[in-house]
Protein backbone atom coordinates (compact mmCIF):
# COMPACT_ATOMS: atom_id res chain seq x y z
CA UNK A 1 0.00 0.00 0.00
CA UNK A 2 1.56 3.30 -1.09
CA UNK A 3 1.23 6.34 1.17
CA UNK A 4 0.71 9.63 -0.65
CA UNK A 5 0.89 13.10 0.85
CA UNK A 6 0.37 16.52 -0.67
CA UNK A 7 3.44 18.64 -1.22
CA UNK A 8 3.42 22.14 0.22
CA UNK A 9 5.13 24.68 -2.02
CA UNK A 10 7.74 27.04 -0.64
CA UNK A 11 5.54 30.03 -1.46
CA UNK A 12 2.55 28.66 0.50
CA UNK A 13 1.64 30.31 3.78
CA UNK A 14 1.27 28.36 7.01
CA UNK A 15 -2.33 29.47 7.50
CA UNK A 16 -3.23 28.66 3.90
CA UNK A 17 -1.64 25.21 4.05
CA UNK A 18 -3.05 24.23 7.45
CA UNK A 19 -5.67 21.91 5.87
CA UNK A 20 -3.02 20.25 3.67
CA UNK A 21 -0.69 19.75 6.68
CA UNK A 22 -3.51 18.26 8.75
CA UNK A 23 -4.53 15.99 5.86
CA UNK A 24 -0.92 14.81 5.47
CA UNK A 25 -0.69 13.99 9.19
CA UNK A 26 -4.02 12.16 8.99
CA UNK A 27 -2.78 10.13 6.01
CA UNK A 28 0.43 9.20 7.85
CA UNK A 29 -1.51 8.38 11.02
CA UNK A 30 -3.85 6.05 9.12
CA UNK A 31 -0.92 4.32 7.40
CA UNK A 32 1.01 3.89 10.66
CA UNK A 33 -2.09 2.54 12.44
CA UNK A 34 -2.51 0.02 9.62
CA UNK A 35 1.04 -1.20 10.21
CA UNK A 36 0.51 -1.29 13.97
CA UNK A 37 -2.66 -3.36 13.52
CA UNK A 38 -0.39 -6.19 12.37
CA UNK A 39 2.73 -5.39 14.39
CA UNK A 40 2.48 -4.82 18.15
CA UNK A 41 5.54 -2.77 19.10
CA UNK A 42 4.90 -3.33 22.83
CA UNK A 43 4.91 -7.15 22.77
CA UNK A 44 6.92 -7.54 19.57
CA UNK A 45 4.27 -9.81 18.04
CA UNK A 46 3.62 -9.70 14.30
CA UNK A 47 0.14 -11.02 13.45
CA UNK A 48 -1.29 -10.35 10.02
CA UNK A 49 -3.49 -13.47 9.94
CA UNK A 50 -6.70 -11.41 9.91
CA UNK A 51 -5.33 -8.46 7.95
CA UNK A 52 -6.21 -8.38 4.27
CA UNK A 53 -6.55 -11.31 1.88
CA UNK A 54 -2.89 -11.82 0.89
CA UNK A 55 -1.68 -12.21 4.46
CA UNK A 56 1.27 -14.50 3.84
CA UNK A 57 4.93 -13.56 4.34
CA UNK A 58 7.40 -13.56 1.46
CA UNK A 59 11.05 -13.34 2.45
CA UNK A 60 14.45 -14.86 1.76
CA UNK A 61 14.96 -16.37 5.19
CA UNK A 62 13.70 -16.56 8.73
CA UNK A 63 15.84 -17.17 11.82
CA UNK A 64 13.94 -18.31 14.91
CA UNK A 65 15.82 -17.96 18.18
CA UNK A 66 13.06 -19.65 20.17
CA UNK A 67 14.37 -18.34 23.47
CA UNK A 68 12.21 -19.58 26.33
CA UNK A 69 9.83 -21.50 24.03
CA UNK A 70 9.07 -25.21 23.96
CA UNK A 71 7.94 -25.00 20.32
CA UNK A 72 9.65 -22.26 18.32
CA UNK A 73 7.39 -22.90 15.30
CA UNK A 74 3.75 -23.95 15.63
CA UNK A 75 1.61 -24.69 12.56
CA UNK A 76 -2.11 -24.53 13.33
CA UNK A 77 -3.09 -25.64 9.83
CA UNK A 78 -1.49 -26.45 6.49
CA UNK A 79 1.64 -28.34 5.46
CA UNK A 80 5.35 -27.73 5.18
CA UNK A 81 6.07 -27.89 1.45
CA UNK A 82 9.75 -27.82 0.47
CA UNK A 83 9.82 -27.34 -3.30
CA UNK A 84 13.58 -26.92 -3.69
CA UNK A 85 15.58 -27.85 -0.63
CA UNK A 86 16.07 -30.34 2.17
CA UNK A 87 14.72 -30.47 5.69
CA UNK A 88 17.74 -30.74 7.96
CA UNK A 89 17.93 -31.65 11.63
CA UNK A 90 21.08 -31.38 13.70
CA UNK A 91 22.72 -34.69 14.59
CA UNK A 92 21.69 -34.60 18.23
CA UNK A 93 17.99 -33.91 17.48
CA UNK A 94 15.12 -35.93 16.01
CA UNK A 95 11.84 -35.95 14.09
CA UNK A 96 8.74 -36.68 16.17
CA UNK A 97 5.37 -37.82 14.88
CA UNK A 98 2.96 -37.49 17.77
CA UNK A 99 4.38 -38.23 21.20
CA UNK A 100 5.61 -41.76 20.49
CA UNK A 101 7.12 -42.06 17.02
CA UNK A 102 10.66 -40.75 16.83
CA UNK A 103 13.23 -40.85 14.03
CA UNK A 104 16.73 -39.84 14.97
CA UNK A 105 20.40 -40.59 14.55
CA UNK A 106 21.71 -43.32 16.86
CA UNK A 107 25.51 -43.54 16.73
CA UNK A 108 26.72 -47.15 16.80
CA UNK A 109 30.21 -47.71 18.22
CA UNK A 110 32.85 -49.82 16.50
CA UNK A 111 36.16 -51.25 17.68
CA UNK A 112 38.03 -50.15 14.55
CA UNK A 113 37.67 -47.38 12.00
CA UNK A 114 35.55 -44.37 12.96
CA UNK A 115 34.47 -44.21 16.59
CA UNK A 116 30.78 -44.34 15.63
CA UNK A 117 28.58 -44.81 12.59
CA UNK A 118 25.27 -42.93 12.40
CA UNK A 119 22.23 -45.21 12.23
CA UNK A 120 18.47 -44.72 12.03
CA UNK A 121 16.75 -45.15 15.38
CA UNK A 122 13.01 -45.85 15.04
CA UNK A 123 12.31 -46.51 18.72
CA UNK A 124 9.75 -44.52 20.63
CA UNK A 125 10.74 -41.24 22.23
CA UNK A 126 11.32 -42.72 25.70
CA UNK A 127 13.01 -45.91 24.37
CA UNK A 128 10.58 -48.16 26.25
CA UNK A 129 9.19 -51.54 25.27
CA UNK A 130 5.70 -52.30 23.92
CA UNK A 131 5.07 -48.77 22.66
CA UNK A 132 6.04 -48.98 18.97
CA UNK A 133 4.81 -52.11 17.18
CA UNK A 134 7.33 -52.16 14.34
CA UNK A 135 8.14 -50.91 10.86
CA UNK A 136 5.61 -51.58 8.11
CA UNK A 137 7.15 -52.22 4.70
CA UNK A 138 5.18 -51.48 1.53
CA UNK A 139 4.04 -54.67 -0.24
CA UNK A 140 5.16 -55.14 -3.83
CA UNK A 141 3.22 -57.33 -6.23
CA UNK A 142 5.11 -59.73 -8.47
CA UNK A 143 5.07 -57.16 -11.27
CA UNK A 144 6.23 -54.35 -8.98
CA UNK A 145 9.02 -56.47 -7.51
CA UNK A 146 10.41 -57.76 -10.82
CA UNK A 147 10.33 -54.23 -12.31
CA UNK A 148 12.99 -53.04 -9.83
CA UNK A 149 16.38 -53.23 -11.50
CA UNK A 150 14.88 -54.73 -14.65
CA UNK A 151 16.68 -54.49 -17.99
CA UNK A 152 17.58 -50.87 -18.70
CA UNK A 153 16.62 -49.67 -15.22
CA UNK A 154 19.06 -48.35 -12.65
CA UNK A 155 20.19 -51.09 -10.30
CA UNK A 156 18.89 -50.86 -6.74
CA UNK A 157 21.21 -49.57 -4.03
CA UNK A 158 22.97 -52.11 -1.83
CA UNK A 159 20.90 -53.03 1.20
CA UNK A 160 17.46 -52.34 -0.29
CA UNK A 161 14.95 -54.49 1.60
CA UNK A 162 11.50 -55.15 0.13
CA UNK A 163 8.43 -57.15 1.08
CA UNK A 164 6.82 -58.94 -1.86
CA UNK A 165 4.15 -61.53 -2.53
CA UNK A 166 5.58 -62.48 -5.92
CA UNK A 167 5.26 -66.11 -4.80
CA UNK A 168 2.25 -66.27 -2.44
CA UNK A 169 2.72 -68.95 0.19
CA UNK A 170 6.49 -69.06 -0.31
CA UNK A 171 8.83 -68.87 2.66
CA UNK A 172 10.77 -65.78 1.49
CA UNK A 173 8.59 -62.66 1.37
CA UNK A 174 11.61 -60.47 2.21
CA UNK A 175 14.24 -59.80 -0.45
CA UNK A 176 17.56 -57.99 0.00
CA UNK A 177 19.53 -56.50 -2.90
CA UNK A 178 23.25 -57.28 -2.62
CA UNK A 179 25.59 -56.16 -5.39
CA UNK A 180 28.61 -58.19 -4.26
CA UNK A 181 26.76 -61.20 -2.86
CA UNK A 182 27.84 -64.83 -3.43
CA UNK A 183 25.78 -65.00 -6.63
CA UNK A 184 26.63 -61.49 -7.82
CA UNK A 185 24.30 -58.51 -8.09
CA UNK A 186 20.84 -59.91 -7.44
CA UNK A 187 18.00 -60.21 -4.94
CA UNK A 188 18.72 -62.54 -2.03
CA UNK A 189 15.81 -64.23 -0.28
CA UNK A 190 15.39 -63.83 3.45
CA UNK A 191 13.66 -67.05 4.45
CA UNK A 192 11.15 -67.11 7.26
CA UNK A 193 9.77 -69.94 9.34
CA UNK A 194 6.70 -70.36 11.50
Amino acid sequence: MAVSTTTIAGTDSLSGSRITINDNFSTLEDALNSVLSAFDIVSGRFDNSLYGSANDILTNGIVINGTGLTDALTINGGNINSLLGDIKVSQSYAYYIGSSLKLNNQPIGFTSGPSTYPSWDLRDASVTSDTIAGVVLPKLTAAGYTAIGASGATLPPDGLLVFTDDAPGASAPLRLWWTNGPSGATWYKVNVTV
